[in-house]
């Protein structure tokens, strides 16, 4: 080992010119370390510290490449949260409407032995106002005493405007003949 040549450098690496000789990577004669002068060394330790130490911060472009990519993605999540927000409501007015169809064709048939015909009404639940409105969808004759209706109930949310939160059709049996007053039964 020539230590005249690089005598800073002979201290650091001695002890790894004696593990290769040891292990006979070199021997004893080659010049180590091998001395280049200073300026031709690169220290790559050394250049990644300096570029970092000279580049501190974000480029304009970088921070609105980021920028972009936040907003879309916020973008996607409010209309997304929207959009479900809106299925839910509709659902549960669609849930509520049926409860409300039920209602009133139950106190038809219980109280009444027959489903208005086109007729129009609101509905009171839970401080919410329905609008309920029937109609007459056709009328089969199936004997000679006896015919059916099919009446169409809808009920409208009062926010919804013009489509109906839920449609049934029933069909009601009616006396082809009613019977006159008085006759016996």
């Amino acid at each position: 080992m020539n230590a005249n040549r690089c005598p800073s450098l002979t201290l650091r690496v001695s002890s790894l010119f004696n593990l290769l000789v040891k292990h006979g990577a070199i021997n004893e004669r080659t010049q180590w370390p091998p001395c280049y002068p200073v300026s031709s060394v690169v220290n790559p330790v050394s250049t990644v510290v300096s570029n970092l130490k000279k580049r501190r911060g974000l480029t304009l472009v970088e921070v609105v490449a980021a920028l972009v990519l936040l907003a879309t993605l916020l973008v996607g999540m409010l209309s997304s949260y929207q959009i479900h927000r809106q299925q839910i409501v509709r659902a549960t007015e669609g849930r509520q409407a049926v409860d409300v169809a039920e209602q009133l064709l139950a106190d038809w048939f219980t109280a009444t032995p027959s489903v208005p015909r086109n007729a129009r009404g609101t509905v009171m639940v839970n401080r919410k106002r329905w609008i309920w409105t029937t109609a007459t969808v056709s009328r089969r004759q199936l004997t000679k005493e006896t015919y059916t209706e099919i009446v169409r109930l809808r009920v409208y949310s009062s926010k919804m405007k013009g489509r109906p939160a839920v449609e049934v059709d029933v069909m009601v049996p009616k006396a082809a003949v009613e019977p006159r007053l008085g006759a016996l039964p």
